[in-house]
């Protein structure tokens, strides 16, 4: 992986007012900056190749989302095992200790079909689905013992 030294981006950086580097840093550590562009990226180090603007600008997203982006795609995943997490017919959401009034009321009008589900429910916490999931599970236990 290319890496500059300060001296050799510390002057770009100072012309745009951004903070200078005092270590060795590679380009995608610079754009992942809030203040640095693609653009400044290509007067450090010219590409062999010219991209289409739309996927420089793309590069530019990819790389300074990158942390949201994966952090994204973990709750989505997170999400669906949850999504296979059944809430019996049954269920009794006031057995559940800890829920507010308010996510009571909600999950005992919608009557949600699984843990994914009632978590996209508006006003449900992740401490209230892991409230669910806890009496779930020991209502799973005492069943199976019975």
């Amino acid at each position: 992986m290319l890496q500059f030294i300060p001296s050799e981006v510390n002057e770009t950086l100072t012309a745009i007012n951004a903070p200078p580097v005092s270590e060795n840093i590679s380009l995608e550590q610079l754009l992942k900056r809030p203040e640095i562009v693609y653009n400044l990226i290509k007067t450090l180090s010219p590409p062999e190749k010219t991209l289409a603007p739309d996927i420089e600008n793309q590069v530019e997203i990819q790389v300074k989302y990158e942390g949201y982006i994966f952090k994204q795609i973990e709750m989505a995943e997170k999400l669906k095992k949850l999504e296979g997490k059944k809430i019996p017919d049954n269920f009794d959401y006031a057995s559940v200790n800890g829920l507010s009034t308010e996510v009571l009321e909600k999950l005992q009008k919608i009557m949600p079909a699984n843990i994914g589900q009632a978590g996209r429910i508006q006003g449900i916490t992740p401490a209230a689905l892991s409230l669910m999931l806890i009496s779930r599970e020991k209502s799973r236990r005492q069943e199976a013992i019975a």
